[in-house]
């Protein structure tokens, strides 16, 4: 018993330890980007030794993808997950539209500074790149799943590229409105943006 108490206790300090450099990573980020974080800046603002940086991650690329992937699951979580339950009563159209956006919207505004962290790290290097891309696909295919719900005459075209293209349309109207470059409020962001997405979406599921 005892010496289970003991390797239960050691994993979660080993946890909290993985935690507190994932956060550090978090602040590092945002607050310098990708290109100007070091590694020696990240472990310092845990207060943990230099080397236990490297008992966790491979390098900072490592870090930002472990980042990237919990911001993945907490879109699917908040956003997705329930709605694709068996027997979920949703909203359809475009009101269903305007949920999912806001969603997607309140992913990319809690995290617009560590968002420009991802795209710039995706333009330094092709490892990193390759992970971003995966990452669009996975995200886009869950939208493909959900706006199988919302738009049951189907998409119009190719369902994969469609929903590519609302993600990274979305994404990146998303820091752009962070930004301040759409001079309107939240609220009205998302509205018309669903109102342009269904517009899009709907009209060329009508059509064939």
């Amino acid at each position: 018993m005892a010496a289970g108490g003991g390797a239960g206790g050691r994993r979660k300090k080993s946890e909290e330890t993985r935690s507190r450099i994932i956060e550090a990573g978090r602040e590092a980020f945002a607050a310098k980007g990708f290109h100007d974080t070091r590694v020696s800046e990240i472990i310092a603002r845990t207060g943990l030794g230099h080397g236990t940086f490297w008992l966790y991650f491979r390098d900072k690329e490592d870090l930002l993808r472990t980042l990237v992937e919990e911001m993945l699951r907490r879109y699917v979580d908040e956003n997705l997950a329930d709605r694709l339950a068996p027997g979920r009563a949703d909203a359809g159209g475009l009101a269903g539209i305007e949920e999912v956006v806001s969603g997607v919207v309140r992913v990319f505004e809690d995290n617009r500074a560590l968002h420009q962290a991802i795209l710039e790290a995706a333009m330094r290097s092709e490892e990193f790149a390759g992970v971003f891309d995966r990452i669009n696909q996975e995200l886009a295919r869950d939208l493909r799943s959900h706006l199988s719900f919302l738009l049951p005459g189907g998409l119009g075209a190719d369902p994969e590229q469609v929903s590519l293209l609302l993600v990274l349309t979305i994404a990146c109207g998303s820091l752009m409105w962070a930004k301040g470059f759409m001079h309107c409020t939240r609220e009205e962001y998302v509205r018309n943006l669903s109102a342009l997405l269904f517009s899009f979406v709907g009209c060329g599921g009508a059509a064939g």
